[in-house]
């Protein structure tokens, strides 16, 4: 019994280990659906007469959004998802990129998320806002990206991490989703490697072209419910033994 046993809990952490391994699907750190939304530590807008207020929501928390911001944001997950190198989205971040010498390979998305104001009725007259978030996906940061009203990435110019690598600060002219570049812990060293505290040069906005499907992070889905059979199947075995046994 003690070998079957031995070997169901082989089997669990093999599908466990499986799970680290695809559960970042491509373009991502690690799986949008469990990162956690940053919090708003300030927000200016430079007109007197803004009365909004910043909603942050994550990509796994994307079905309490109106119809179009959840599809702003899964637009920008399905470009990222399918993306094997980032600055294929934005020239700018290319250029970022080559300039700290950092394979385009070697980057990814560390978070997703919208940002939205609620709370003013004058909202679209308003334009030019002062950020800064607490987030938890700093560490090695490269740049911000911006998905503007017409589905194109843009690189946000003036994004710099500060406060000794805890927050994000950034200036913007609208709203929807946002993803943090990074680059990736494996090739974190050297010129490209660290915090950055200084403004991400560029500005102008890049290209992502192609259509692309309708699709949510649904991959951990089928990845739980391998987990859920393997243990269960070994629950049955080690069962059915020890009533063999005990008869």
């Amino acid at each position: 019994m003690k070998k079957v046993l031995a070997i169901c809990l082989m089997a669990v952490m093999v599908v466990s280990m499986v799970v680290s391994v695809i559960a970042a699907p491509g373009g991502f750190v690690s799986s949008p659906s469990g990162n956690p939304a940053p919090i708003v530590i300030d927000f200016m807008c430079n007109s007197a007469n803004c009365t909004g207020k910043l909603v942050i929501t994550p990509y796994g928390e994307r079905q309490t959004l109106s119809d179009y911001l959840r599809e702003m944001s899964e637009k920008a997950y399905d470009l990222i998802a399918q993306s094997t190198d980032l600055t294929e989205l934005n020239a700018d971040l290319a250029k970022v990129a080559a300039d700290r010498n950092i394979a385009g390979k070697n980057l990814a998305v560390s978070a997703l998320f919208d940002i939205h104001v609620t709370g003013c009725d004058n909202h679209e007259e308003h334009v030019d806002f002062d950020i800064t978030l607490d987030a938890e996906s700093l560490h090695s940061f490269v740049g911000l990206l911006h998905m503007n009203k017409d589905g194109i990435f843009e690189l946000v110019s003036d994004a710099k991490v500060v406060n000794n690598g805890e927050h994000l600060q950034f200036s913007v002219d609208s709203f929807s989703p946002f993803a943090i570049v990074v680059e990736t812990e494996d090739d974190a060293s050297g010129e490209g490697s660290g915090n950055v505290s200084g403004n991400v040069s560029g500005e102008g906005s890049g290209d992502a072209s192609g259509d692309t499907p309708q699709t949510g992070d649904n991959s951990m889905i089928h990845i739980y419910a391998i987990i859920m059979v393997v243990s269960a199947v070994a629950l049955v075995v080690i069962t059915v033994i020890s009533k063999k046994k005990k008869a």
